[in-house]
């Protein structure tokens, strides 16, 4: 396939080829523009970060500066496979029907959504239909009428792969979704299956209606398993004549600007931060949704084991998918927040609004309430908020009010997000291996997560309250505070000696904000396999507890059976004649617990609570 310069749209010059050492598809993080078959009307751009087609490619081609430069406007936007394999056949009749399908994944929004663009400003077709699919290998549809699959699972351990709390999440967000597209005159589509069989299945029907379907646009996905059903669903498509087109929708920072090719990647996020915050343009503008949408196009009935007809998703898909009943939100919960776009743009408005961010450096390491963080988390995983969106409103933020500094540490907590991101694109399955990137631990893991030790943690019932506190409030409502986590995740492998991947996997079912690649990658890091420089970096929980819940308030609010415990020894209650069958003893005690064990004596407040608080 020959790669040739762009030439303005008109332009009676012939296009000059490239000279290239390997296929355009080898292309490491360079960007390329090709110049399509004439029928598709289009130029775009070709990124391959990860080789992810041609693993054995070892050499990058080389793209003359002038090239880059006009190849700017649409460097979000890879194709999947060769190019040889993407244009429609040469043979399909033109129709006067043309549909564009723009497959949600986690970019459920419309506000800078660069999928979702691309598709409403693509030439070849005259309709547009948002699609989004329910696949069984991530969420429970073995409960739908008639369903031929399994129940979801994580991979080693096999907890519920997708717990009510993002079940829920993911189901409003969805409702919002179709609620803001009839707004502009369109809908969603919610079919369940695996997308490799969906796909597919939507483009015949199309095509025996009389539509041709000129594109699939998607957002890219950075994790090993979700990088193969897009070259699986890419392989399927293009053999009907349909491409993919794939755009970087998950980042702060584009992957394509990125200061070095991905494999140069730093080991170390301080690194890798130094050299991103010098670009002169760290972050692109968001990209503007055009007023009018496209029509939908006609879609035939689906077959019965592919889509659940449905008018509110949150009410009437829920109690199918859930692999538990539904409680209601629970009082205590510090994430008392709707899924969806309207309810994420909501929250960011609220935070700048009232102020809380010129707080947030003091606050972040909060433990109870709504208000000690961003509680953007959710939102992004999901795709609801868009990473550049909060960084221009933060940015309009320090220009109104130039005194404040604590919008750079959010700033600094959505680059840790893409360095992750980018790490689990850098290394694909090796992040999920025993021992992740390192390859080798110095600790020795249990695996048997049926274990008396394994089952206290999932129950919440450690005999360590800090960590019990923080499990009863993830299984409860979803979330737990980034300074919770971290004490757990560094317990569970430093102290509890289990393998990290239970506490990854036991997190991924639980978690309302779960992204494989900040989830599994903490926990690497925790366990000392993963980008922390310092490999035996452990927490002292109880000095932990003490400093960061030094009244005792948020084990308080979490374990009831130690609301009348006074503050000095809230945090270590086996110092008390506090019966075993109130509270149990702890399954382990590390020696440098000791002496921070008598440090409630010497704090201010000594007085027992005698009642419940925060309930």
């Amino acid at each position: 396939m020959a790669v040739h310069e762009r030439l303005p749209r008109g332009s009676n010059k012939t296009p000059k080829p490239i000279k290239t050492r390997c296929p355009p598809s080898f292309i490491h993080q360079k960007t390329i523009t090709l110049l399509l078959p004439e029928h598709t009307k289009t130029y775009m751009t070709v990124e391959d970060p990860q080789n992810r087609l041609y693993k054995d490619a070892q050499q990058e081609a080389k793209v003359t500066a002038k090239t880059q430069a006009k190849a700017t406007q649409h460097d979000g936007i890879r194709l999947a496979l060769p190019a040889s394999t993407r244009a429609r056949p040469a043979d399909m009749p033109h129709r006067a029907l043309v549909t564009s399908i723009c497959w949600f994944r986690t970019d459920l929004r419309i506000h800078d959504n660069p999928s979702l663009v691309a598709s409403l400003l693509d030439q070849a077709s005259t309709h547009l239909l948002p699609l989004y699919i329910l696949d069984p290998r991530y969420i429970d549809l073995s409960r739908l009428p008639h369903s031929p699959f399994t129940a979801a699972r994580t991979r080693h351990y096999r907890f519920p792969r997708c717990g009510i709390h993002r079940s829920r999440f993911l189901c409003q967000a969805l409702d919002d979704l179709r609620a803001r597209l009839q707004r502009h005159g369109s809908t969603l589509l919610v079919r369940y299956g695996k997308p490799e069989d969906v796909l597919p299945g939507i483009v015949n029907a199309l095509l025996s209606n009389g539509t041709a379907v000129s594109n699939v646009h998607c957002a890219m996905d950075v994790a090993a398993e979700e990088i193969t059903i897009e070259q699986s669903v890419a392989k399927r498509l293009a053999a009907l004549g349909v491409p993919l087109i794939m755009h970087d929708c998950g980042t702060m920072v584009a992957l394509a600007d990125l200061p070095f090719p991905l494999r140069n990647l730093p080991d170390v996020y301080t690194a890798f931060r130094t050299r991103v915050e010098a670009l002169p343009n760290m972050v692109r503008p968001c990209v503007a949704v055009p007023p009018r949408f496209k029509l939908l196009p006609d879609v035939p009935p689906p077959p019965p084991a592919s889509a659940y007809p449905t008018t509110d998703l949150a009410d009437t898909l829920l109690p199918l998918v859930s692999p538990l009943p539904i409680p209601d939100m629970d009082a205590r919960s510090a994430h008392p927040f709707r899924g969806g776009e309207t309810a994420a743009l909501a929250r960011l408005n609220a935070y700048l609004t009232t102020h809380a961010v010129a707080t947030y450096k003091h606050t972040r390491n909060g433990l109870v309430g709504d208000t000690y963080s961003t509680k953007f988390s959710a939102f992004l995983s999901h795709g609801c908020l868009s990473p550049r969106t909060i960084y221009h409103a933060l940015k309009k933020y320090e220009q109104q009010h130039a005194h404040t500094t604590d919008t750079y540490w959010v700033i600094f907590e959505l680059l840790w997000r893409d360095y992750f991101r980018f790490v689990a694109l850098k290394h694909g399955s090796k992040l999920f291996h025993p021992y992740s990137l390192r390859g080798c631990a110095k600790h020795a893991w249990s695996t048997d997560v049926e274990s008396s030790t394994a089952l206290a943690l999932c129950g919440g019932v450690t005999g360590v309250p800090f960590i019990d506190a923080s499990m009863r409030e993830l299984v409860a409502t979803g979330y737990t505070s980034n300074r919770s986590r971290q004490n757990v995740a560094s317990f569970v492998t430093k102290d509890l000696c289990l393998d990290w991947r239970i506490g990854a996997e036991l997190y991924e079912s639980h978690l309302v904000d779960h992204d494989p690649s900040s989830n599994y990658g903490n926990w690497a890091y925790a366990a000392g396999i993963g980008n922390d420089p310092r490999e035996d970096r452990k927490f002292n929980v109880i000095k932990q507890a003490f400093d960061y819940d030094p009244q005792g308030e948020y084990v308080r609010l979490w374990i009831p059976e130690l609301c009348d415990l006074s503050t000095a020894v809230v945090h270590v209650p086996w110092k008390t004649p506090l019966p075993k069958e109130v509270y149990p003893h702890p399954i382990v005690i590390a020696p440098e617990w000791k002496r921070h064990a008598d440090r409630g004596n010497h704090e201010n407040d000594r007085q027992v609570v005698g009642k419940r608080r925060g309930m």
